[in-house]
């Protein structure tokens, strides 16, 4: 006897819970060498604690409900002249002047 399949309906995630990871604040400045440290120095400094947080999907949210001063990012509408994304070329050339610009008008900026 065949079983009829059930029509799958996309679903539309609002929130995941996700794990951050923060440096602790132990009131000494952590480093980071990004090349070969002194003898006998680690690479990197800092205790890190690793916090569950629920990650909304900003994209059901309107644009304004975001700021870089607060959130640390933005969402933009903007329709992009690229054709391939695979071609470096073009994403060199197009985009990257694309997302400076988006960059200045955002934080007021003028120049790079």
């Amino acid at each position: 006897m065949a079983v009829a399949a059930e029509k799958l309906e996309p679903r539309v995630i609002d929130q995941v819970e996700g794990a951050l990871t923060y440096l602790v604040d132990t009131g000494v400045r952590p480093v980071s060498y990004n090349y070969e440290p002194p003898p006998g120095v680690p690479q990197r400094s800092g205790i890190y604690a690793e916090h569950k947080m629920p990650v909304i999907n900003g994209r059901r949210w309107p644009e304004a409900a975001f700021s870089l001063d607060r959130q640390g990012f933005l969402f933009r509408h903007h329709e992009t002249a690229v054709r391939d994304f695979y071609d470096p070329a073009q994403v060199e050339q197009v985009y990257y002047p694309e997302v400076e610009a988006l960059l200045k008008q955002a934080t007021g900026r003028r120049r790079s």
